[in-house]
């Protein structure tokens, strides 16, 4: 499997010590009088960092019968529930990786010790038998119906862009779709608006459902780190647009200030706006993944931490940065993504749709690739089938289920 192959993702936008300020006193003043959410208004906080297996609880029932859930709709919904821990024999890996001794070395030994004990259930890891469950609704998350997702999206082109951390999603959307995951066999070589443009500089097309001659769904990726709004990036996310049906965008961790981040998000909002007042409107739907956290001492994580109870000041008090990874700037870019990006994207595109997984993946330290690129820890990036499966469950949800 190849992945990651830069470090672009190490490198971090140097704030001067007049913005830290300036960003220190109006994020305090944001926590005491805004949610985190501008849309939802959802906050929630750390109770405790200890780790437990959650077990599901049994269905309610009303005079015997089973109370049927509703289909989960908004982000509020979904967010609110448990990481259920399922300890049955017929969990197994969902799909398989190549070797990637680079970039995750314990992924793949995991991954072979589980395969040459002849796929024994006591040598699953403990990170692939955790389901997200919403507690007043369901995820349509209990498997990957390859065929209803196939007639759903029949026609259709996912263009997905982002950073590593979209792209270990597209590399789970392939998994589910072919078994495993093998996007070296479909790497396109980069054309004009490509050449010499290190921020986009890879470009992947892979159908999704070959094994079917009745269906035709093809999946599109550009890594792309930072948009910075220049006629490079103009164009490139131009030639994305228009081929895509599905769009799914998320910048990932990559840092800008805050002038800048404004900036970029006005300039791509603006050229979505154009777009999608041409005759052919593409694409059909915008999808806005939110970003994931880096947990601080994954190596030493068993699971997913307890509940995290709400409140009414803010998502990321003292103890829930406490397993933040300290190297990123997560909790400053999470932000930037509720009062910069998602404002904007749902007042003059509609069409948006939001996929917040910042919250479930907050709770779940443990599956990361712990050691990655050259022996360095690596608590951004998960293991792959891991933790970001729920993200690729969230998109099957709001396409097959809610036919969004």
């Amino acid at each position: 499997m190849i992945d990651n192959k830069t470090s672009s993702w190490l490198r971090r936008g140097k704030r001067s010590a007049a913005l830290t300020m300036t960003f220190l006193l109006a994020a305090a003043i944001l926590s005491l009088r805004c949610s985190y959410s501008v849309e939802h208004k959802q906050d929630r906080e750390l109770s405790g960092h200890d780790q437990l297996p959650l077990r599901r609880q049994a269905p309610q029932q009303n005079g015997g019968d089973m109370k049927p859930k509703t289909w989960c709709r908004t982000p509020e919904e979904y967010n609110r529930g448990q990481w259920v821990y399922n300890d049955s024999s017929d969990v197994t890996y969902p799909y398989l990786s190549g070797p990637d001794p680079v970039w995750g070395p314990i992924c793949t030994k995991l991954q072979r010790e589980y395969l040459d004990s002849g796929n024994q259930s006591h040598m699953l890891p403990d990170f692939l038998r955790y389901r997200w469950q919403p507690d007043d609704c369901d995820l349509d998350n209990q498997g990957w119906d390859r065929d209803q997702f196939c007639r759903r999206l029949n026609g259709k082109t996912i263009g997905v862009s982002g950073d590593s951390m979209s792209q270990q999603f597209i590399h789970s959307l392939m998994g589910f779709s072919h078994g495993t995951i093998e996007d070296h066999l479909n790497y396109v070589v980069p054309g004009k608006f490509w050449e010499g443009q290190p921020d986009h500089w890879l470009k992947i097309r892979v159908p999704l459902c070959p094994d079917d001659e009745r269906y035709n769904v093809t999946l599109v990726y550009q890594r792309w780190d930072k948009y910075q709004g220049q006629e490079q990036d103009r164009a490139a996310l131009t030639a994305l647009i228009e081929e895509s049906d599905y769009l799914v965008l998320n910048w990932g961790v990559h840092y800008q200030a805050w002038s800048d981040m404004e900036r970029a998000t006005d300039d791509f909002v603006g050229l979505l706006e154009k777009l999608w007042r041409s005759p052919h409107k593409k694409p059909e739907r915008l999808m806005w993944r939110s970003t994931n956290v880096a947990h601080a001492r994954c190596s030493s994580a068993r699971g997913p931490l307890k509940e995290i109870k709400s409140s009414s000041n803010s998502s990321f008090t003292d103890e829930t940065k406490s397993v933040i990874h300290e190297m990123y700037s997560t909790q400053e870019i999470l932000w930037q993504d509720s009062y910069i990006v998602k404002p904007r994207l749902l007042s003059k595109l509609p069409q948006t749709t939001l996929l917040r997984i910042e919250e479930t993946t907050l709770k779940r330290p443990d599956g990361h690739r712990v050691e990655g690129y050259k022996g360095q820890e690596d608590c951004l990036h998960y293991c792959e089938p891991g933790p970001v499966d729920h993200w690729t469950q969230l998109f099957y949800h709001h396409v097959v289920a809610l036919q969004i």
